[in-house]
């Protein structure tokens, strides 16, 4: 309950400005301006966040609209500013507050322009960053910070004298075009690398709960009266904290992200049946993420000797309120989403689901589907991360060490063995430079020509990105010199001068007659190129001058630096139309082994290229 008695109920929430130390006074409004707090007989002096940024104030009888201020909030060493956050519709029993340059701008903008209506106000407000939608700015939510920068605004803030000659100029910015945006961007969670930070946070706690069973940790938000941590050091608790909140701003993160990427397959999703699976899940999605805020929040309170007895009680029964949500709730559906993302009584699992989502949208697949493809994964690797956790602290807090070791020990390996079995279907990254083609499942190696179309450069002879010169990888397209030695593009054999092969693979060759006409079998509009383009090949990668050259015989060179003349099948990207020509590869050439070479001039006119491709082994799934 957060009611302490028929009056007073509290208002409880983060200062979040990119300061380790985000002590400031809290003040609450109604929406008369009239003063709620810090004053007899609620308090008697303004209450103070913590170092971490979390305050817990006492109020009597919280209307629905509040104006939360944090006066003399620390930004960093040298700038102090006041934050601040407007609230409508607030539950004490359900919202955290969160109160950062974000919400300061939003109440700002309201305070400049009264007569705008409030949703309208911070749609405005989220549009000139270039915050997602998805983001609600009033609480529950942190701003996740691939979308805005607390350093960036920060550093921005120093340049203009200070935060609030800051939040000035950008209402200015604001007034001056309505359609004008100032974006404060840094770098996010990268989608593939999440699953990895996931997995070290999943050892770190596994190990951290079997440690405390054994007396040598310091123990669990869950297991203590008060959050005091008495037999805890400063930096132990602190990193407890840092990862407790570290979590949930991952969940946060990769939440929006996998948002953004379902509003754009909406089409696709209607014709499956992934919306109706993962409605079955809402429930235990929705409880486990208010709890881990919940828990998040409570992991901040710091209780001691001086803490008043109505705060000490407030603490206590939060702690007994989660245990049974915890218990009751969450506890039976532990491997719920396990379940639905694998698939159980042979239904496919969510993760193949959605990869079909993905995939069904054209023909060629890059890396950028790949990460389409991911985000939904780490979104649910993140929520089953956040349920491991809960896990945890209830049994630490609901069971004697003697009895709990056993069964923190079951409760570790079955959810290693079901992370590692989801990580087993889950698709593989495609490489950066590579592409998938659906219909004939071949990894495709494109040669970047864009800038260099037949007439244009080098006597329309090309090399591609298995160019070697010098025994070195080449970055970019090479051009044929006149005179040896030839950049001569070609597979990597097993000869020793070779390194490195192309994305980690040695097996590329050329594509068939019959692969080729698979590839771009349906193509329908002005050209090939710009069909292609349209169905997912990336269009630096192709346009309609191109002529491809198809053979699946082996060009070899001797030492002799004889020249090898083979039929070719030139495929036009205009016209689609393949004709048999007669072509020769340009020599001499100094290996004495035997490859593929991709560069080619025909004796009959147009000069072009072969696409090198490989078929994945049986165990190398980038899509289903």
């Amino acid at each position: 309950m957060t009611k302490i008695d028929n009056d007073k109920v509290f208002v409880r929430g983060w200062i979040d400005c990119g300061s380790q130390d985000a002590i400031a006074d809290i003040f609450v409004y109604n929406a008369a301006g009239e003063l709620l707090n810090a004053q007899p007989p609620v308090q008697s002096a303004p209450v103070r966040s913590n170092p971490s940024g979390a305050f817990l104030v006492a109020v009597m009888d919280v209307p629905g609209t509040l104006r939360i201020v944090a006066e003399n909030a620390k930004c960093s060493d040298d700038l102090l500013t006041e934050l601040k956050t407007e609230v409508r519709n607030f539950d004490p029993t359900r919202d955290i507050i969160h109160i950062n340059p974000v919400t300061t701008l939003l109440v700002t903008y309201i305070e400049r322009f009264p007569d705008i209506d409030y949703e309208e106000a911070q749609a405005n407000v989220k549009r000139f960053l270039t915050i997602p939608n998805a983001i609600d700015l009033r609480n529950n939510l942190d701003v996740a910070e691939s979308h805005f920068s607390i350093m960036q605004f920060l550093a921005e803030a120093k340049m203009q004298g200070g935060v609030e000659p800051l939040l000035a100029h950008l209402l200015e910015e604001m007034e001056a075009d309505p359609l004008a945006t100032h974006p404060f961007y840094a770098v996010g969670l990268q989608v593939r690398c999440a699953s990895v930070v996931i997995g070290y946070i999943a050892e770190k706690l596994a190990s951290g709960a079997l440690s405390y069973v054994g007396g040598e940790a310091f123990g669990w938000v869950l297991d203590k009266i008060g959050i005091g941590f008495p037999d805890a050091t400063d930096m132990a608790i602190k990193e407890m904290q840092n990862d407790l909140k570290d979590i949930k701003n991952m969940l946060t993160g990769l939440s929006v992200q996998l948002d953004n990427v379902y509003s754009s397959l909406l089409k696709e999703i209607e014709q499956t049946n992934y919306d109706v699976r993962v409605g079955q899940l809402l429930p235990l999605i929705n409880t486990t993420k208010t709890v881990w805020e919940d828990l998040t929040f409570l992991a901040g309170v710091k209780v001691t000797a001086e803490t008043p007895d109505e705060t000490k009680a407030w603490v206590a029964e939060e702690q007994a309120r989660l245990k049974v949500v915890i218990g009751q709730q969450l506890l039976p559906q532990m491997d719920a989403i396990q379940h639905q993302q694998t698939g159980i009584g042979g239904a496919e699992g969510l993760i193949q689901i959605w990869s079909k989502v993905v995939a069904s949208r054209h023909r060629f697949l890059s890396n950028k589907d790949s990460e389409m493809i991911h985000a939904q994964f780490d979104y649910f690797d993140s929520l089953q991360l956040s349920l491991f956790g809960l896990m945890i602290e209830y049994y630490h807090a609901a069971m004697p060490k003697d009895l709990a070791k056993d069964k923190l020990k079951s409760l570790i390996d079955n959810y290693m063995e079901g992370r590692e079995k989801q990580l087993t279907i889950r698709p593989l990254m495609i490489p950066d430079n590579a592409v998938m083609e659906t219909r004939t499942g071949l990894m495709i190696s494109p040669y970047t020509i864009w800038e260099d179309a037949p007439g244009k450069h080098f006597g329309n002879h090309f090399g591609c990105n298995l160019c070697r010169h010098n025994n070195k990888p080449l970055a970019k397209a090479s051009p044929y010199f006149a005179s040896p030695p030839y950049n001569i593009a070609c597979d990597v054999p097993t000869n020793s001068k070779f390194t490195s092969p192309l994305m980690g693979f040695s097996d590329w060759r050329m594509a068939t007659k019959d692969e080729v006409q698979k590839m771009f079998l349906g193509w329908e509009g002005s050209s090939v190129a710009e069909w292609a383009i349209k169905q997912g090949y990336p269009k630096e990668y192709v346009n309609s001058e191109v002529n491809m050259f198809i053979t699946n015989k082996a060009a070899f060179f001797n030492d002799k630096g004889n020249d090898n003349t083979i039929e070719c099948l030139q495929f036009s990207m205009k016209t689609g139309i393949p004709t048999v020509i007669t072509c020769s590869f340009p020599g001499p050439a100094s290996f004495s082994s035997s490859y593929n070479c991709t560069m080619l001039e025909s004796i009959n006119g147009p000069k072009g290229y072969l696409i090198p491709v490989r078929q994945p082994q049986h165990d190398e799934i980038y899509f289903y």
